[in-house]
């Protein structure tokens, strides 16, 4: 009888096994696939954000014109200003010239000897206490101690009078 009753509770172990098997398994699969389709709905509203970011026009004035030929190349700044980069040309008619334009002028510093200072006249000079309240606080205290001490001196009096007077 007992070895019936120990196969009938393996049986039922193994049925609950089974069951809670699967019930995870389903749980873990409905899961993976809810997260999946957050991740495509995150990635579909990144691209859209892209999309939306690279059409609209920046913070700086920009103009972008096409280059047809594609053999120059020219920088934009954003004083607006194009500066051309030497460039020679691979048609074999056009092999000997070449396109020359002067850099653009760049301001030259002065060594620190030639450069003119200038000296600036600054306010008195204003002592500001970096924390007032601790100032306060310890002129407060000092205050307290000749207070107690001219407390003490009283006090001790009294209490010596009152010794005497109840002898």
């Amino acid at each position: 009888m007992n070895e019936a009753n120990m196969k009938a509770m393996q049986t039922q172990i193994d049925m609950v096994k089974n069951e809670l098997r699967n019930e995870m398994k389903n749980s873990i699969q409905t899961s993976l696939s809810n997260q999946t389709n957050e991740i495509k709905n995150m990635m579909a509203s990144l691209l859209q954000m892209n999309t939306i970011s690279t059409s609209e026009s920046g913070s700086l004035p920009s103009n972008t014109v096409a280059n047809p030929k594609g053999e120059l190349k020219a920088i934009t700044t954003r004083s607006e200003v194009d500066e051309h980069v030497e460039e020679t040309f691979t048609d074999p008619d056009l092999a000997e010239f070449t396109i020359k334009v002067p850099p653009p002028p760049v301001q030259k510093y002065k060594p620190s000897s030639q450069r003119e200072y200038v000296m600036h006249q600054r306010d008195p000079l204003h002592l500001n206490i970096p924390y007032p309240s601790r100032m306060l606080k310890q002129n407060n205290k000092k205050k307290m101690k000749s207070k107690y001490k001219n407390f003490a001196k009283c006090s001790s009096s009294f209490i010596s009078t009152s010794l005497l007077l109840m002898l």
